[in-house]
């Protein structure tokens, strides 16, 4: 069987709220319009299921994945409209205690293709900035992750992956046809390099 020669794709964009909830209502209507609008696949943002900062609350919403909310309201939306769905990202719980920043890839029957955690961590400090700590509270994904889709094999990675091309270069030479790169990146470094790096 060969692939699909075309793949419609709706980018989201979206600011991401500090509970599941108010985000699950916002992909809750950006999968209704992508199924709409004749999308196959809906792509989120990083973060897109939870952006809190609060050390104290969001231990208290942060859960691992088969418990996580806006994992299983994304699934429940691919179902219902019969849509793939990439969820950006969103923190989960790891083995150790600390958070993964995590992306699943959703087919259009709400079943998990793939799951990557992000591989390389956000540390730097900006002039004028509070220094930016990711694996304070982050720990590292551990492997790269070359989903399966019927348009060909999709290649995940999330933001600070970018900077690491052998990652890119390992997908492509396995066959990638897509690359995911959900981000959310401070202004100046995207400023400065994310259309480079792109």
């Amino acid at each position: 069987m060969t692939a699909p020669q075309t793949l419609r794709v709706a980018l989201a964009q979206m600011c991401s709220a500090d509970t599941h909830q108010a985000n699950i209502a916002t992909v809750t209507a950006l999968a209704a319009e992508a199924a709409s609008g004749g999308a196959q696949l809906l792509a989120l943002p990083e973060v897109a299921g939870l952006m809190n900062r609060n050390p104290e609350t969001s231990r208290q919403q942060v859960v691992t994945a088969d418990a996580d909310p806006f994992i299983a309201a994304c699934r429940d939306l691919a179902a219902k409209h019969g849509l793939w769905v990439h969820t950006g990202s969103t923190p989960i719980l790891g083995p150790d205690g600390r958070y993964l920043n995590h992306a699943t890839l959703i087919d259009a029957t709400g079943g998990i293709v793939g799951e990557y955690d992000k591989i390389h961590l956000f540390d730097v400090a900006l002039e004028g900035q509070a220094p930016i700590g990711e694996s304070k509270r982050f720990a590292p994904g551990m492997k790269a992750v070359l989903a399966q889709t019927p348009w060909g094999p999709f290649g995940l990675s999330i933001c600070y992956d970018l900077r690491f091309p052998y990652l890119y270069r390992a997908y492509a030479q396995a066959g990638a046809v897509l690359m995911f790169i959900p981000s959310a990146f401070t202004v100046p470094t995207g400023q400065a390099h994310w259309e480079v790096l792109l």
